[in-house]
């Protein structure tokens, strides 16, 4: 888990909040290629968690920002859970958020379905939970 006062790490949360998608990509894209290139890592973890216990996915989730989270999904660098994945979906379902919904649905869907018989989901059609 990443510290809070790094700054890298304040950064790609604050742009995902705001939804600075370019800033999100930047980012992760750095550690990429100081990787690549044996430079230290600047300590950019997506999965990490600002104070409040959210991730950037989240953060972008909340803010609507359907661009943010697809680059966070399919980012690399990025290996966010099924459960991690599930929250923010469910998240953008209670905010009536289609785009970012769409989004979430479709990198859920890459899981295995052992994976995915873990958790309840959302029947829109009936809005209440029904087990899979």
């Amino acid at each position: 888990m990443g510290r809070l006062g790094d700054t890298h790490l304040v950064a790609l949360h604050e742009a995902a909040k705001k939804g600075f998608t370019e800033g999100v990509q930047n980012l992760l894209d750095t550690d990429l290629v100081r990787d690549k290139l044996s430079y230290p890592k600047s300590n950019v973890n997506p999965l990490s968690r600002d104070q409040d216990g959210k991730t950037a996915l989240i953060l972008a989730t909340e803010g609507g920002h359907a661009d943010c989270v697809e680059v966070l999904v399919n980012h690399p660098s990025c290996g966010f859970g099924y459960e991690e994945l599930w929250e923010a979906r469910h998240l953008a379902i209670r905010q009536y958020d289609i785009g970012t919904f769409m989004v979430l649905e479709h990198a859920l869907q890459l899981f295995q379905p052992a994976e995915r018989l873990a958790f309840p989901t959302l029947d829109v059609s009936e809005r209440s939970f029904v087990e899979v």
